[in-house]
């Protein structure tokens, strides 16, 4: 609400004016902080379900890496490490994730043939 105590017309406002002025100042802050709050929660409702996601297939990935391949498991942190300091984002999963499953069907056709 301004500091100024006239009209448009210049004179002293009623107090109807008055308490208009300030009930529509007060609705469009209130207005404004729950814009605010609502697009804040759902930013952060989608990044919380990316971040997930991403958490599960990265896990997924060194898991595999951990056990069957531990040099491509240093590899593969060190770049989650480096990615991580900029945008993980940018962290190549689909490449990760190609040469996790290949060895995971490598491991699991192994122990197929070796059970027959």
């Amino acid at each position: 609400m301004d500091d100024d105590i006239w009209n448009e017309d210049g004179e002293v406002p009623t107090e109807a004016e008055t308490a208009r002025h300030r009930h529509v100042t007060v609705g469009m802050r209130e207005g404004l902080l729950t814009g605010q709050d609502t697009l804040l929660q759902s930013q952060f409702d989608n990044g919380y379900a990316e971040g997930a996601q991403l958490g599960l297939e990265i896990g997924r990935i060194i898991g595999i890496l951990q056990h069957f391949a531990p040099d491509l498991e240093k590899q593969a942190m060190t770049e989650i490490t480096e990615m991580s300091k900029k945008d993980i984002r940018e962290f190549d999963i689909q490449k990760w994730k190609e040469v996790a499953e290949k060895i995971f069907n490598e491991q699991k056709e192994k122990l197929s043939t070796t059970e027959n």
